[in-house]
């Protein structure tokens, strides 16, 4: 089972951190690797632009392992979701579960997209999967938004 857990202190944001630039590779904007003292100061005022989460296994009523990390950022006219899951962990249908959850976290009252990369195929279909439909793309992303009516 998987539970989702607000990140809230500095420690939850260096877990966030570190499971970040493990997945930096799949990134569709800011790429680089992000220093401790980056996201200490980024977190300082994350908190009013985004929605920050981390994923975790829950066995027997415990967490056992963090497996990942979820964020909405909040701009005035959109929700934008990004994500990512340490590698033992994708492929099993914990990304689809992240991002239903970030899609049921999100106000309802202005659109919520997200950007994926044209090589990442296997994001791509969850995606597709959780109602997301393409709205453009250029060379290197395809542009997603959630259709509300999806029947999923």
């Amino acid at each position: 089972m998987i539970v989702f857990k607000k990140v809230e202190t500095g420690t939850d944001a260096e877990i966030l951190r570190q499971h970040r630039n493990t997945c930096k590779d799949y990134m569709t904007r800011s790429t680089e690797y992000i220093t401790a003292d980056q996201q200490q100061e980024w977190f300082s005022t994350a908190r009013d632009k985004y929605d920050l989460f981390l994923a975790y296994e829950l066995q027997y009523g415990a967490i056992i392992y963090d497996v990942g990390y979820g964020l909405i950022h909040k701009h005035v006219d959109q929700s934008l979701l990004t994500g990512g899951l340490l590698p033992n962990y994708r492929g099993q249908g914990i990304g689809q579960e992240l991002f239903q959850f970030l899609i049921n976290t999100c106000p309802k009252t202005k659109p919520i997209r997200l950007e994926v990369l044209k090589t990442n195929t296997r994001a791509f279909i969850v995606y597709i999967k959780l109602g997301f439909k393409m709205i453009g793309e250029d060379d290197k992303l395809h542009y997603m938004e959630y259709e509300y009516d999806s029947p999923i």
